[in-house]
């Protein structure tokens, strides 16, 4: 029987999670403060959730082919997912000449962060079973 904190079920919920809080914030910038600002933060969620998002569907990949995950494939996945992050991150600011920096910043931390209540959620729900 596979346990609920199993890599691969935790790296879907850890990217949905990513996800999830870019759409958020989006709906927050898009209500509250304009196009301008939501498509600030889509650019800064999207920039790093879809990174992680296919480094994750990398190694659910590697796992579910071959049952295991090298560490080389982690440490070369994590240097493309760092590189295309900062590349897409570079393009949205230089592309993007409206950038609402506030919202572009704060969605890059948001997103980064949400892993910390998917960890936190994953723990409660853990110790009530």
């Amino acid at each position: 029987m596979r346990s609920s904190h199993s890599s691969p079920t935790l790296a879907v919920r850890l990217v949905a999670a990513q996800f999830a809080v870019t759409i958020a914030i989006v709906c927050v910038a898009l209500v509250g403060w304009g196009a301008h600002a939501a498509w600030s933060a889509a650019a800064g969620g999207a920039a790093c959730a879809i990174p992680n998002g296919l480094f994750a569907l990398r190694l659910v990949m590697r796992m579910r082919k071959t049952g295991r995950v090298k560490p080389a494939d982690v440490l070369i996945g994590e240097l493309l997912k760092l590189a295309s992050t900062c590349a897409l991150l570079v393009i949205a600011a230089w592309g993007m000449p409206s950038l609402s920096w506030p919202w572009f910043i704060g969605s890059i931390v948001m997103v980064l962060k949400s892993y910390l209540w998917v960890l936190l959620w994953q723990g409660l729900v853990a110790r009530k079973t």
